[in-house]
């Protein structure tokens, strides 16, 4: 699976079966990236799209310098469940 990264329009995505799987964000400071927002259409769900797409930005966010705010709830459980992005994490 490809996954894609806008960073115009600030979402990094994957394209499967002519549907679009996202995960939304905002850059809050030139060191912070807020991620907001995860959607897989319902026909693509159970496949793990939404945790490969957010192990992707994670991996942006680590290798760039990024602190990341977890808004969204599944990126939230994702980062508990994988301390190796810990350090990048700021809690709320």
């Amino acid at each position: 699976m490809l996954i894609d990264h806008d960073k115009e329009k600030q979402v990094f995505f994957a394209e499967i079966e002519d549907k679009k799987a996202v995960l939304e964000y905002n850059k809050v400071d030139k060191n912070t990236l807020d991620y907001y927002h995860t959607f897989v259409p319902e026909e693509l769900r159970g496949r793990e799209i939404a945790t490969k797409i957010v192990k992707e930005s994670m991996e942006y966010a680590k290798k760039n310098g990024y602190k990341v705010i977890p808004t969204c709830p599944f990126v939230k459980a994702f980062a508990k469940r994988n301390p190796q992005f810990e350090n990048i994490i700021i809690r709320s």
